[in-house]
């Protein structure tokens, strides 16, 4: 008999869950076990359902995604977590694949990309949308690579500085506590984004909390 691929799906509105849940509940290889109606508080599904695959539909773009991501990670190392988005910017990619998201899909997709990437993530293979371009891809494979929460290629000092600035520190503020130059501050600073291949303070603060560098109580 057939091992079907045990799914949990999870999102925040109910329509999205219903059709997500009648698309892979056709397919004979997939078994919707559970369903959870807040991705932020999907882990006790998990915990019951045993899945081998999260389905996450994120609607909200920026951390609100990236945080629940991690949090499931953290707890479920094993989780293979597919994300659902119509999230196209190179940086919220990147960060979300360095959470320890497996699959990351657009929801322009088809249906029967959708059923690759869960079938692609069971076999512990990462998945990445298609219609992704060749650019943004080029991008976020460095972290496939790499295990979560690794803070990419930072040294400590740039640890310390990229920190500060997804709290809002000003470069004086940085310069001051970390008793530096704000030339030097402004020196960490360009070689953060440039290692990190990020371009804005937002891309910058969702990378830290997908990294476990900053939590929500810091902001």
């Amino acid at each position: 008999m057939m091992k079907k691929i045990r799914v949990l799906l999870a999102s925040d509105y109910a329509l999205p869950r219903i059709a997500l849940r009648k698309l892979l509940q056709a397919e004979a290889d997939v078994d919707v076990v559970a369903e959870s109606p807040e991705i932020d508080n999907a882990t006790e599904e998990i915990t019951k359902s045993h899945p081998d695959v999260i389905f996450m539909e994120i609607a909200v773009p920026g951390p609100h995604g990236l945080r629940s991501t991690s949090r499931i990670i953290q707890k479920f190392p094993d989780a293979r977590v597919v994300v659902l988005t119509n999230n196209t910017n190179a940086g919220y990619v990147r960060s979300m694949l360095t959470a320890g998201a497996y699959g990351y899909v657009l929801k322009q997709s088809t249906d029967a990309e959708m059923l690759l990437a869960i079938r692609t993530v069971c076999r512990g293979r990462r998945y990445l949308d298609p219609n992704l371009s060749d650019a943004i891809t080029q991008v976020v494979l460095g972290v496939t690579d790499r295990e979560p929460n690794s803070g990419s290629k930072l040294s400590d000092r740039e640890v310390q500085v990229l920190k500060r600035i997804a709290r809002g520190f000003t470069n004086q503020q940085v310069a001051q506590e970390l008793h530096l130059s704000t030339k030097t501050v402004e020196t960490y600073r360009a070689r953060i984004y440039y290692k990190l291949k990020l371009r804005t303070r937002a891309e910058l603060v969702e990378y830290a909390f997908a990294v476990g560098l900053l939590s929500s109580d810091q902001m």
